[in-house]
C-alpha cells in the first residue's frame, strides 16, 4: 500500500508540474483559492496569447505568498520556467537606477538638485527653448523624464539590434558619448517625455562619481543589500547557465543569446521573481529589509512624488516610478517591454501587497496578469478576519457626501467630489484619514476640513456644497 501511495503522489506531482508549472516555495494557505484560480488561468492565457514562459510572485511585506513558473525558457521546450528563472526586466531596471541614485545622494556622493554640468564635463545639449540646458538640467529632471532629452541615443538604441549580435560590441561608454550634443524636444522641467537617455546619463554620473562601473555600483549598494545574488546585468548565455535564463521571443527572433543592451541603466538587468519580491518588500517596509535600513524613508518617498508638477497631477511618474490610483489609494511600480520580454512590478504600500510578473514574450500579459493577481489578493486580504479593520470615524461621515465647488470671479473654477466607498470617506478617488474631529488628510498630504454642513476647506480653499 505504501508503494502505491508513493506512486500516486509522484504521478500527481508530475501532473501538476506539467499543467501548472513548478514551484519550490511553500504557498500561503490563506490565499489558496486565489493561487488555484491563477494556476488554472495562466496556462490558458499563455496559450491564448502565444506566450512561451511566465513567472509570477505575490508578496507581502514579510514573505512571499506565492511564486511559480509556467511554460518554458525557450521555444524548444527543453527547460521549464520556475521561480528562479532569469528574465530581462527591460525598463523595470529604471527602478534600480533611481534607488541607487538616491542611495548615492544619501551617502553624499551626488546632489540630485544641482545642474548635471557639474558631473558631465564637456557635455552640451542644444535647445531652441533655452541656452546651455546642461546648466539647468538636474538628476531629478533626468529620473522623472522632465529633462527634455530625446527618448533614444544615436548609438546603442532600441533600433540598433542586429541579428548577427554585432551590437554587443557597442559599449555603455560609446552609447553615452552619442548622447552628447543632442537636441532637446521640450523646455527643461515643463513636459514629461519618456527618455532612456536621461536614465542612461544618471547611471553614467554614478559611474564617474564612484569611480567604478555603474553595474558594480548597483551591485554593491543595492543588489547585495537585498541579497539579489542571482540578478545580473546583460548575462552571457552558455551551456552552463542557459537552463536558468529565458530567451525573449519577438518578431525577428532571438535564438542564440538573450537580450543585450548598451542601455544598461534603463534596461539591462535580468532577475527572477524571487529576488524581485525582495525589492517590493523594501518598498513595503519603508526602506528596510529584514529590519536593516537600506535607504531613509524620507528619501525613498521622493520616488512617489511627481517633480515639477505644474498641473498638480495625482498620477504620473515620480523618480523612476510609475504612479497610479486604484483601490482608493496609490499603486506604484514600473513596467517594461522589449527584446521579446515583458515585465511588471507593482505594489500597494497601504495594503502591504505587491506582485511581479516576468515573461519571455511580448503582448501585455505581464501588465494584465500583475494587476489581476494583485486585485484578487487585496480582495482576499480584506476577507481574512485579522485584516478586517473597520475604520471608526469621529464624526458622521454621511453628512459630508456630495459635490463641492469653488468659484473665481463669480464663475465655477474647480470641484471636488466626496463619496463613501466600502464605509470609507473618499475625495476625488483617494481615501481620507481623520486626524481630528472633522479634519482629514489623504496619502498625498492634501488637507480637508469640514467647516459646516454647507462648506469645506480643501488645502486652504473654501468650497461650497452643491444642492
Amino acid at each position: 500500500m505504501k508503494v502505491i501511495i508513493n506512486k500516486v503522489a509522484i504521478l500527481t506531482l508530475l501532473t501538476l508540474s506539467i499543467n501548472y508549472g513548478f514551484s519550490q516555495i511553500p504557498n500561503d494557505s490563506s490565499y489558496g483559492d486565489l493561487i488555484s484560480h491563477f494556476q488554472k488561468e495562466i496556462p490558458e492565457l499563455m496559450k491564448e496569447r502565444n506566450v512561451v514562459g511566465v513567472a509570477v510572485a505575490l508578496t507581502d511585506e514579510n514573505k512571499i505568498i506565492w511564486a511559480q513558473g509556467f511554460g518554458y525558457t525557450s521555444n524548444d521546450e527543453k527547460y521549464k520556467v520556475d521561480e528562479e528563472t532569469l528574465f530581462s526586466l527591460q525598463s523595470v531596471t529604471k527602478v534600480f537606477t533611481a534607488l541607487s541614485t538616491l542611495i548615492a545622494y544619501q551617502d553624499g556622493l551626488i546632489d540630485i538638485d544641482i545642474p548635471i554640468a557639474n558631473y558631465l564635463q564637456g557635455f552640451h545639449f542644444n535647445s531652441k527653448f533655452e541656452e546651455n540646458p546642461e546648466n539647468i538640467i538636474t538628476i531629478r529632471h533626468l529620473l522623472s523624464h522632465k529633462s527634455g532629452l530625446l527618448h533614444e541615443a544615436k548609438i546603442g538604441n532600441n533600433y540598433d539590434w542586429q541579428p548577427d549580435f554585432t551590437w554587443r560590441d557597442i559599449s555603455f561608454e560609446k552609447h553615452i558619448e552619442s548622447i552628447n550634443n543632442s537636441w532637446l524636444r521640450s523646455p527643461v522641467g515643463e513636459v514629461f517625455n519618456y527618455s532612456n537617455c536621461g536614465i542612461e546619463l544618471t547611471g553614467y554620473i554614478l559611474q564617474t562619481r564612484s569611480n567604478i562601473k555603474y553595474t558594480d555600483y548597483v551591485k554593491s549598494k543595492l543588489l547585495r543589500s537585498l541579497q539579489m545574488d542571482k540578478s545580473l546585468f546583460n548575462p552571457e548565455y552558455n551551456e552552463l547557465n542557459k537552463k536558468n535564463i529565458a530567451i525573449g521571443y519577438a518578431p525577428g527572433g532571438y535564438k542564440e543569446l538573450p537580450w543585450y543592451t548598451p542601455m544598461i541603466p534603463s534596461g539591462g538587468l535580468f532577475s527572477n521573481v524571487i529576488e524581485m519580491s525582495k525589492l517590493i518588500q523594501l518598498f513595503l517596509n519603508e526602506g528596510k529589509i529584514n529590519g536593516t535600513k537600506i535607504i531613509d524613508n524620507a528619501l525613498l518617498s521622493q520616488m512617489y512624488l511627481i517633480p515639477f508638477n505644474n498641473d498638480f497631477s495625482v498620477t504620473g511618474y515620480g523618480l523612476g516610478m510609475e504612479i497610479q490610483t486604484k483601490q482608493n489609494t496609490f499603486l506604484y511600480g514600473h513596467s517594461g517591454g522589449g527584446g521579446g520580454f515583458g515585465a511588471r512590478m507593482i505594489f500597494y504600500p497601504k495594503y502591504k501587497l505587491g506582485v511581479v510578473v516576468l515573461t519571455n514574450s511580448m503582448g501585455g500579459l505581464s501588465w494584465d496578469l500583475a494587476e489581476g493577481v494583485l486585485e484578487e489578493a487585496i480582495k482576499n486580504k480584506k476577507s481574512i478576519p485579522n485584516d478586517k479593520q473597520k475604520i471608526i470615524y469621529k464624526t458622521d461621515i454621511k453628512q459630508y457626501v456630495g459635490n463641492y465647488i469653488i468659484k473665481r470671479g463669480g464663475l465655477p473654477a474647480d470641484t471636488i467630489s466626496i463619496k463613501i466607498v466600502d464605509e470609507k470617506l473618499i475625495v476625488n478617488g483617494l481615501e481620507l484619514d481623520e486626524v481630528e474631529n472633522g479634519i482629514f488628510y489623504n496619502i498625498k498630504g492634501n488637507i480637508l476640513i469640514f467647516d459646516n454642513e454647507k462648506t469645506v476647506t480643501w488645502n486652504n480653499l473654501k468650497f461650497e456644497k452643491l444642492k
